[in-house]
């Protein structure tokens, strides 16, 4: 049996829903949809309720975060599978479910990755900076993804097998957003658990503006200098997070204070400008490496 986990948080997820039920009702197989909304608002509330006749709908008392809301659905369900898929998700394939189906009855891994595409076309600069790194770091082919399969990992699109989650749970430690795949991946290799990266991609479907995937990005790189203080320094966090192998060759340098310095310095107009839409990634990257030494030096104080 596999159940198709969807966690939501302010989404409208009926187009989802409805298309998963369509291949669902195409198939010869036993699956579920269970929705947990963690605390929307009413009015997200109103609409997922709509799809109970259809999936099995559940929505908090309050917000529990990322990580915790995904090990909650171990309670929700009694399938030996789990495909989780972000809200967000939009189904670009008819065989979507169907392959992935065909993957866990080979029976070899415990983990399977279907991976996430972005629209070719550029939208509108409020959002292209999201589009634009969506593309750059998370948009690649199966065949690349299963070159590092376990730094590859995200948590927007995969099933995993339920005995496998219940012994590596996410680490609810982790709040807000960002870095929780990081977590869950470091424990993956740490036990060797097998992955398998598919080319059964969803399309981001709802792209931040500007301001606010800066604002997510913000509190990613908190969480990242949480997990180092948590990990204490864990080798295998260095080996699996490029800004930190950036910051400890800054360090080794003694370059780090004066890039930190120059990040205060420009930061106002980096700010100003990647809202805008009208610089790329290089500055974005700049910015996210200024954030997390400036995050880190107050983190020491």
């Amino acid at each position: 049996m596999l159940t198709i986990c969807i966690p939501i948080f302010e989404q409208d997820v009926s187009t989802l829903v409805h298309e998963l039920h369509r291949q669902i009702s195409a198939s010869d197989t036993d699956t579920e949809i269970v929705l947990i909304d963690d605390h929307s608002p009413g009015s997200f509330d109103q609409k997922n309720r709509e799809l109970e006749q259809v999936a099995t709908y559940n929505r908090l008392p309050e917000n529990i975060g990322r990580a915790a809301i995904r090990n909650l659905f171990l309670k929700h369900t009694q399938a030996s599978h789990l495909l989780f898929l972000d809200g967000d998700s939009v189904i670009i394939k008819a065989d979507f479910l169907k392959k992935y189906i065909q993957a866990i009855s080979i029976g070899k891994y415990d983990v399977i990755c279907g991976g996430r595409t972005y629209p070719d076309q550029a939208p509108d600069r409020k959002i292209r900076l999201n589009w634009l790194y969506g593309k750059k770091t998370e948009s690649r082919p199966a065949e690349l993804r299963q070159q590092d399969p376990y730094r590859s990992f995200m948590t927007n699109n995969f099933v995993i097998r339920r005995s496998i989650l219940e012994r590596i749970p996410f680490d609810e430690r982790v709040k807000g957003y960002g870095h929780e795949d990081t977590l869950f991946g470091l424990g993956l290799k740490k036990f060797r658990v097998p992955i398998l990266h598919l080319d059964d991609p969803v399309s981001h479907g709802q792209l931040s503006t500007n301001r606010e995937f800066m604002r997510k990005t913000a509190q990613s790189i908190a969480n990242l200098v949480r997990i180092r203080y948590i990990l204490q320094e864990d080798p295998e966090l260095m080996k699996e997070i490029r800004l930190l192998q950036t910051v400890e060759g800054l360090r080794k340098k003694g370059m780090d204070k004066w890039v930190r310095r120059l990040f205060g310095l420009l930061k106002p107009i980096l700010i100003a400008l990647l809202s805008s839409g009208f610089m790329g990634l290089t500055a974005f990257q700049f910015h996210k490496l200024g954030l997390y030494l400036e995050m880190e030096r107050a983190r020491m104080r």
